[in-house]
């Protein structure tokens, strides 16, 4: 199962995408995230039963967030520029996102026969 991705906003200022992976989201895939600079939310040390945030933010004018141990990654670009400016940076993190679904902490646990 690949990716999935889904445009949920396209106005004047601003598109956002959910980007739905084929495995939950690890505290060590996001701070391995290609470019990326990282926060961490543990809500789940605060308040019993929460679960723990990550907001990723890109020199390149876009934030990605979501909640660990989940699979979906919202990603809000900002349009500055002509059309092919901000769809080069949907392209730049669709690139990112490619590579670092790649590492082997994302790989879904291989099923053994019992």
């Amino acid at each position: 199962m690949g990716v999935k991705a889904v445009r949920t906003l396209d106005c004047a200022a601003k598109v956002r995408i959910h980007y739905i992976l084929p495995c939950p989201i690890e505290r060590q895939w996001v701070t391995i995230f290609s470019g990326a600079t990282v926060e961490i939310h543990e809500f789940s040390k605060i308040t019993k039963g929460a679960q723990d945030m990550f907001a990723m933010k890109f020199a390149q004018n876009y934030r990605a967030a979501g909640v660990l141990g989940e699979r979906k990654i919202t990603v809000t670009f900002g349009k500055l520029g002509e059309r092919r400016v901000w769809e080069g940076l949907i392209d730049d993190f669709e690139q990112r996102l490619e590579s670092a679904l790649a590492e082997p902490t994302l790989s879904p646990p291989l099923e053994t026969a019992g």
